[in-house]
């Protein structure tokens, strides 16, 4: 596949979209992928760090670190919240929770953007619109081991790195975080998993 040199840079951003590298950790999805939430839909690409994303969009760093930010600020207004600490770890795993004032919430694991497709061969990713993911390090959570979106959608196991999901998902977040309880957000999780 052919990058487009169309695409809209940050003005920080200096070079070009060279041909994308596309790695081992792009070969195959993961089992987990049944319980994507978007069966069928557009590509979409998951990154753990900024790190990553500049690795496999060289000369993109500025709009990688763009992209992480307005994902970091999405997750801040939309997780899930708990009154405790010890609630929050309960779902989402041991120091897995950072205290936000008067809540907690779980720590943003990755964030996730969608591929715009220009032509069969050229494509690039919408930095513009990137979606914050968490993950369950709790072994026996229902999101244990997977990528959670902040309203409970599962987008695939933890060390996928592309997935499919439905367009809407990449819309304007629809409320902010929830207050929840102990176990409350993962009763969420599989409300959406198997309604999906």
């Amino acid at each position: 596949m052919k990058r487009s040199r169309n695409v809209r840079q940050l003005p920080q951003a200096k070079a070009r979209f060279p041909k994308l590298k596309y790695t081992a950790r792009f070969g195959a999805l993961a089992a987990g992928a049944s319980l994507l939430t978007g069966c069928g839909g557009e590509d979409a690409y998951i990154y753990k760090t900024v790190a990553e994303c500049s690795y496999d969009n060289p000369g993109y760093n500025d709009n990688c670190e763009y992209a992480y930010r307005r994902a970091l600020a999405e997750w801040d207004q939309t997780a899930p919240r708990y009154n405790s600490q010890g609630d929050c770890e309960y779902d989402f795993g041991y120091q897995e929770c950072r205290e936000r004032r008067p809540y907690f919430i779980p720590i943003m694991a990755g964030f996730m953007m969608a591929e715009n497709n220009l032509t069969e061969e050229e494509f690039d990713l919408d930095f513009d619109r990137p979606k914050p993911l968490g993950s369950s390090k709790r072994r026996g959570s229902t999101g244990y081991g997977k990528w959670i979106g902040a309203q409970g959608g599962l987008y695939g196991d933890f060390y996928s790195s592309k997935t499919k999901v439905k367009r809407s998902i990449f819309s304007a977040p629809k409320s902010t975080g929830r207050v929840t309880s102990r176990g409350g957000f993962g009763r969420t999780i599989s409300s959406r998993s198997s309604g999906g």
